[in-house]
């Protein structure tokens, strides 16, 4: 599928979309088209969901359930791996503290840099271990 992420990063990048392919050989292939505008650097994060537990290792993040264990990976540069809070209140928000459950599940990603005034695509991986 494809997805528009330009109001996702309204003021910050030009353009931008997603495609996600699912491989024949079963790995998913997550592609990030960015255009930046002029001006300072575009700090990007890239976050997911999920109930395995992630773990931050050499280039990834290991995603397990206990019986399956999956690598997610990405080509952007200079990525700096991160497991975040699940519970909204962990955060500044307008939303009131304990006005929204946690997530039942992690939040898990990378963040990374990217020049102004660039074409950048940015590859993520999610294959099996």
């Amino acid at each position: 599928g494809k997805a528009d992420l330009s109001d996702c990063y309204y003021g910050d990048l030009a353009s931008g979309n997603r495609t996600a392919i699912l491989c024949p050989d079963g790995h998913l292939e997550i592609s990030d088209k960015l255009y930046t505008l002029d001006g300072p650097v575009t700090h990007v994060r890239w976050t997911g969901t999920g109930e395995a537990v992630p773990t931050i290792v050499e280039g990834g993040i290991e995603l397990s359930d206990g019986k399956t264990v999956m690598v997610l990976k990405t080509d952007a540069p200079n990525p700096v791996f991160k497991i975040w809070s699940s519970n909204p209140d962990d955060y500044d928000s307008v939303i009131p503290k304990g006005w929204q459950k946690p997530l039942e599940g992690y939040v898990f990603g990378f963040e990374y840099d990217i020049p102004a005034s660039s074409e950048n695509v940015i590859v993520t991986t999610l294959t099996k271990k």
